[in-house]
């Protein structure tokens, strides 16, 4: 297997491209989140974990976070949904040498005054 494609930024920058070209969502960044950043909403494809070297293929997981920034201390739930509802459709999906599935969310709050979900992915590197 070429190493370079076990590369976790490309597994990030593949996912940023797939979103941005196939969703009406653009705010979307590689990476952990960058907590400077005081948007009302974004999105961020981050892949936290080891990669399987499989030689003939790798494993890993990734996550797509998105958050929205409270409205008046109240969720703002509508805008939460309608950025998952344009992104999950979009798996599974084949990109280059990566395939993406859908595996699970997990959704919440956090202490900057974000409501967040995590999608979480099954990635395979061919």
């Amino acid at each position: 297997m070429d190493l370079l494609r076990l590369d976790a930024s490309k597994i990030e920058k593949a996912m940023v491209g797939h979103i941005k070209d196939n969703s009406s969502y653009t705010a979307v960044h590689a990476g952990h989140r960058n907590m400077g950043n005081n948007a009302t909403d974004m999105v961020y494809c981050n892949a936290p974990v080891d990669i399987l070297d499989k030689v003939a293929m790798g494993k890993t997981t990734m996550r797509v976070e998105l958050y929205v920034k409270k409205s008046g201390g109240f969720k703002n739930i509508i805008r939460l949904t309608s950025i998952r509802d344009a992104i999950v459709p979009l798996f599974p999906v084949k990109l280059g040498n990566y395939y993406f599935e859908y595996i699970s969310e997990i959704s919440g709050q956090d202490d900057a005054g974000y409501d967040f979900i995590f999608i979480n992915l099954h990635v395979i590197i061919i």
